[in-house]
């Protein structure tokens, strides 16, 4: 009788034991989402959108469930120039120095109690181009009349023209 009690409590005790392991199998994964189920918020992509000798301006893509991005901007060696938080896609960076690559650092953050913790930073780095000096244009005035015509032939990188 002992060894029947014995191999009835064994039976049912490995039929606890499977019926235990199937719940937990169904409500685990190994799938490649696991990030996403862990609020694990994935990496954006940035690039420069504009750049003048004293501005960089850029952009990234959205983030599914990020509700905000901050940036830094840091120069050559490593100060901050800028930081924030933003909701938009892009920040824009003025009164840069010419001649200068900076590194532009972006990360997403999810909503407040949404579960979904920050992505891991995206690293751009971008030059604000160097001033040129343009040459002196060569003016030919010509008077005819009550008429006097100046005239010049264009400067290699001039934009517009005063005088």
């Amino acid at each position: 009788m002992k060894q029947n009690l014995f191999k009835y409590m064994m039976r049912r005790a490995g039929g606890i034991f499977l019926l235990a392991a199937a719940c937990m199998g169904a409500f685990s994964s190994c799938s490649d989402d696991d990030d996403t189920l862990n609020g694990k918020l994935d990496k954006t992509n940035a690039e420069v959108l504009s750049q003048s000798v004293s501005s960089l301006s850029f952009t990234w893509k959205a983030i599914k469930n990020a509700s905000q991005y901050a940036y830094e901007l840091r120069d050559p060696e490593e100060n901050l120039v800028d930081n924030g938080v933003t909701t938009d896609l892009a920040a824009s960076f003025t009164k840069l120095k010419p001649n200068t690559t900076y590194q532009l650092k972006v990360w997403a953050y999810g909503a407040y109690g949404s579960g979904y913790e920050t992505s891991e930073p995206i690293y751009l780095t971008a030059t604000t181009p160097a001033v040129v000096q343009l040459g002196m244009p060569e003016v030919k005035v010509v008077t005819s009349g009550a008429t006097t015509t100046a005239s010049w032939k264009s400067v290699e990188h001039a934009k517009k023209y005063e005088y």
